[in-house]
């Protein structure tokens, strides 16, 4: 295992299983985290399991708080060195501007698309 653990952020259940099942059939990581909002993730990031948080996958489009509202959040306690995790941007949406948004913030590693 090369991660300690893994934060999965989706509204939608079926691709927290799928993401859950694959993750874990993958072996990657020691523990997979599932949460269904941005709010939950930030509380979580904020507390302190967030040392042991190897990577984020954020998915973008979720009610309440989307991803790049999480990432304006987050993004300061990764300036501030109270976080760490990488995070991978997960979308439905082939829009290029999703992707240059997601650039502006140094903790986003990459955006995956299903398109």
């Amino acid at each position: 295992m090369d991660l300690r653990r893994i934060l999965v952020v989706d509204d939608h259940d079926p691709d927290l299983r799928y993401a859950d099942i694959i993750l874990k059939s993958a072996a990657i990581a020691e523990q997979i985290v599932l949460l269904h909002t941005g709010e939950q993730a930030l509380q979580y990031m904020g507390g302190p399991d967030a040392a042991h948080v190897s990577l984020i996958l954020l998915d973008i489009n979720m009610p309440e708080m989307n991803g790049f509202e999480f990432l304006q959040a987050y993004q300061p306690l990764v300036d501030q060195g109270l976080a760490s995790a990488p995070v991978v941007m997960l979308t439905s949406s082939s829009a290029e501007a999703d992707r240059q948004s997601a650039a502006d913030f140094t903790c986003v590693k990459a955006t995956w698309s299903s398109h």
